[in-house]
């Protein structure tokens, strides 16, 4: 600038002899100095260049060197091809498995052993000598089962742990129905204490996905349950291709359409979402393609992070799940991989997938689905647990998943064996564990199958596999010991079965005034009793008139051959599954509704049920006669519990009781903002309050007071347990009572099982194999019905889900592995539930009204159907199962 002096450093002034610096104006005797300098540098690096040049003149003379393209280096980072990630292992001892059938995953089965060495399987054979491989730890499977280790390739695990509370729940980020660029990778936590009890139910793979509020949800990644490091990267396999995860149907119109009133609202606005974001990426590939075309560039590479997942998808790098249920949401999604040409990898949950298997067969798709859970909103109700077995025969390649924490993923061999006792072969359903997510997840060149050179991730079971029950002896995580658990090798059951013989013209219909049931296997449900063999049961006016071996039939107008099959009592539903009440769990118009305000004395859980409905159907399809509920909603003080059967068309035409019980709430769920229920510390004053009123005539207090009726007390924690127990005994001494309690919930119960069993208090374990899924269940003990019972408390076994009804047999068959008897397990799911709510019908006997199930074979195992179920002159003959 003119005018403007020139700033030197203080010691380049002193070597070049200025004068001193004067202010202001600039004298020309200075200017002609500083012109000399620059004159003189310019001859110094003069005689420099020449001196240099001087010095090279041996060398031939050098071509000039091309101006530098500055983007060089993001050429061959974006454009050259990505080296391929290898695996690495760590050293171990090796080991020698032998005396073991081992299921290879391929269809072939081998009764031999097999070697495992550097964290990948050595060998395999009939016949392999140990000396085969020095040094190797010799482990004798006593004949065991062994198969790969479970790959699930759905679970929120990490993502959603255990147990749920709001600071942990980070796998969904439901800000923005698009979020293709978000990364589960940054959500996972690694110390999530479900991971451990994963792992102990054989899993050893499980690829983690984000959540389904987003219709672009953002992207998976695949870890192995390598726990000892603690740290994700010691849990992620560093090779598994990219994959994503899309979202169609409700869950995205819920969280966005009906909650804020923004796009999408229906379907046509989740599916131009997806058009519009994928039209973006599509030229964002282009664009990049092009850029990678050329040999000079004047910009550079074109770059978009939220769009980078996307890109790789129409690149064929990255795989894609995508969460859907219903035909016309696979239909809309096909669509727009042959709009944008780019695969799905699999259709996840999709429980109408079985209605068009052909689909799935023309696009190379695999289904991820469930084995049993449905019903709970309109995309999941036309669930089917045939399905598994119809994609599978059709040739459609079905996995099964655990979409942890909504289903425990530790019980994944648990859907398997379900499956295959409804029609899935015993390939594909260990195969839906295996072999088939492992090859969608583009990981079977080391998953899913045990052969030479694949991973060393080995389970072996207990038991067979999908016998009921099965449960990890020992896991083997990359050639390592991971779960070690001693248990005895468990025998298979018996697998005699029996047909049914129906004759008459009145039978098997709701009219079947006089008939016999003869050749039956019968357990009375008197504990004390035999179980009986070859037993004619003869009913007339639906009251049972004759029980032994020799009871005429002459007059009968109806004849039921059994043939050796099993006879007891209707099974009882007596926890948290509302059956009749709530049809539709996410649709106020297919459930009785949620009452507003607290308390509601009067309320009778009778009025709102509504029979003949899906759910009540499968449930009498599983043996389930009987239901005893609460009201809908959790509220602390809400009125009568209901007792109902499950046969008639209409709740009023069949057996049924208004009030057994006094509902009482109390936990979490019960809290109600800017009232008493607000904490649970006012939810017990609320019932303090109650429970000192003036007791009318008949009320529920009368009747409860009086010891007609139980309280019955929806809660789980221990301590508020103890809470409880501690009111009653209070009450009862100061009005001179002796009433009962129902603990129905009650993950927490083992931990006061002293003091239950010597109040003489029933235990309702809703569910039976409980997980601490929350606060409130996060002591739970799978143990429970052990320890509750060897401490004298009567137990009954509940769910807490309607669509899980049908399964309660088979929660009390795993009972058996908890040192209960094969009769006490099936009295926990019939009488135990009638004598705590002072039912008629506690036990099959002469002169009570005819309830019972006839089974195929033993109730308590998988194999056994349901024949037949008489309610008094209604007789269902081979209910159809959903």
């Amino acid at each position: 600038m003119e005018g403007e002096e020139v700033e030197l450093h203080p010691i380049e002034r002193s070597s070049l002899d200025l004068p001193p610096r004067r202010t202001p104006g600039v004298p020309i005797g200075k200017i002609l100095a500083l012109g000399s300098i620059f004159v003189l540098l310019i001859i110094v690096m003069g005689i420099l260049f020449s001196i240099r040049k001087t010095e090279n003149s041996s060398s031939p003379e050098q071509t000039p060197t091309p101006i530098t393209d500055f983007y060089a280096d993001d050429h061959n980072r974006y454009c050259a091809p990505k080296a391929k990630v290898q695996p690495t292992y760590e050293e171990h001892r090796p080991i020698h498995l032998y005396n073991v059938t081992i299921w290879t995953g391929t269809g072939e089965t081998i009764v031999g052993a097999i070697q495992l060495k550097d964290g990948k399987v050595f060998n395999i054979g009939t016949n392999l000598s140990p000396d085969s491989l020095p040094g190797a730890s010799q482990v004798d499977g006593q004949g065991r089962f062994v198969t790969p280790g479970i790959v699930d390739m759905h679970s929120h695990a990490g993502a959603d742990s255990y147990p749920a509370l709001w600071g942990n729940g980070d796998v969904n980020d439901a800000t923005n129905p698009l979020t293709p660029q978000f990364r589960v990778l940054d959500s996972f936590d690694p110390e999530d204490m479900g991971l451990q009890m994963i792992l102990e139910g054989g899993v050893t793979t499980s690829q983690i996905l984000p959540g389904s509020a987003n219709v672009m949800g953002g992207e998976a990644f695949l870890i192995k349950h390598k726990l000892k490091g603690k740290t994700i990267e010691s849990m992620r396999v560093p090779d598994a291709p990219r994959s994503l995860k899309m979202a169609s149907g409700e869950n995205p119109k819920r969280v966005y359409g009906q909650r804020r009133g923004v796009t999408p609202s229906a379907r046509m606005g989740s599916a131009w979402l997806m058009r519009n974001i994928l039209s973006q990426a599509q030229q964002l590939n282009k664009a990049q393609q092009i850029w990678c075309q050329q040999t000079q560039h004047s910009a550079g590479y074109p770059v978009d992070l939220s769009l980078d997942g996307l890109v790789a998808l129409l690149r064929g790098e990255a795989r894609l799940n995508v969460h859907a249920y219903q035909v016309h949401d696979f239909e809309m999604l096909i669509r727009l991989s042959k709009e944008f040409q780019f695969s799905i990898a699999a259709f996840h949950h999709s429980l109408e997938a079985w209605k068009v298997p052909h689909l799935f067969l023309d696009n190379n798709i695999t289904i991820a689905t469930f084995a049993d859970l449905w019903g709970y909103k309109t995309e999941a109700y036309d669930g089917s647990v045939y399905g598994p077995a119809v994609l599978a025969k059709a040739g459609v390649q079905t996995a099964l998943k655990s979409d942890h924490p909504v289903t425990f993923a530790g019980d994944l061999m648990w859907q398997a064996a379900l499956s295959h006792h409804y029609g899935l072969s015993q390939y594909h359903a260990l195969a839906s564990l295996t072999l088939v997510p492992a090859r969608s997840l583009g990981m079977d060149h080391r998953l899913g199958s045990l052969q030479i050179g694949k991973d060393a991730d080995v389970v072996i079971w207990d038991r067979h596999p999908l016998q009921l029950g099965a449960k990890p002896w020992k896991v083997i995580l990359e050639g390592t010991v991971v779960v070690d658990h001693p248990s005895p090798v468990i025998p298979p059951p018996s697998t005699v079965t029996s047909l049914l013989n129906a004759v008459g013209n009145t039978s098997c219909t709701a009219t079947s005034d006089s008939y016999a049931i003869t050749g039956v296997t019968l357990y009375t449900g008197d504990k004390n009793g035999d179980i009986l063999q070859g037993i004619t049961v003869v009913v007339r006016e639906g009251n049972i008139t004759c029980l032994a071996p020799d009871c005429s039939t002459q007059d009968i107008t109806d004849l039921y051959e059994a043939n050796g099959g099993y006879l007891i009592s209707g099974i009882v539903e007596a926890g948290l599954a509302r059956l009749g009440l709530q049809e539709i769990e996410n649709d106020v118009d297919a459930m009785d509704g949620i009452p507003g305000g607290s308390p509601l004395y009067n309320i009778r859980a009778l009025d709102g049920v509504h029979l003949g409905t899906r759910h009540v159907s499968a449930a009498v399809a599983g043996g389930v006669t009987l239901s005893i509920t609460a009201g809908m909603g959790h509220v602390v003080l809400g009125g009568a519990v209901s007792a109902f059967g499950l046969q008639a068309d209409f709740v009023r035409e069949g057996a049924w009781q208004d009030i057994v019980g006094l509902a009482v709430t109390i936990g979490a769920g019960s809290k109600v903002a800017a009232s008493p229920a607000n904490s649970i510390s006012g939810q017990f004053s609320m019932l303090r309050s109650y429970l000192d009123s003036n007791a009318t005539d008949n009320s529920m207090l009368s009747l409860y007071r009086s010891g007609q009726i139980p309280m019955v007390a929806y809660m789980h924690q221990a301590d508020d347990i103890s809470t409880l127990l501690h009111i009653k005994k209070e009450n009862d001494a100061k009005y001179s009572l002796n009433t009962s309690l129902v603990i129905v919930g009650g993950a927490e119960a083992h931990l006061l099982a002293q003091q239950l069993g010597e109040a003489s208090v029933t235990v309702v374990l809703a569910p039976p194999r409980c997980v601490p899924a929350n606060w409130e269940q996060r002591r739970c003990n799978r143990g429970s019905i052990g320890i509750l019972h060897k401490a004298g408390v009567n137990v009954v076994l509940g769910t807490e889900d309607p669509g899980s009804s049908r399964n309660l047999r088979w929660e009390a068959g795993l009972a058996l592995d908890q040192g209960i008897t094969w009769k006490e397990a099936v009295d926990m799911i019939t009488v135990n539930a009638r004598k705590a709510f002072s039912l008629p019908m506690s036990i099959i006997t002469v002169g009570t009204p005819c309830n019972v199930v006839l089974y195929s074979g033993d109730p308590l195992h998988f194999g056994s159907e349901v024949l037949l179920s008489a309610a008094s002159k209604n007789v269902l003959c081979h209910p159809k199962q959903y």
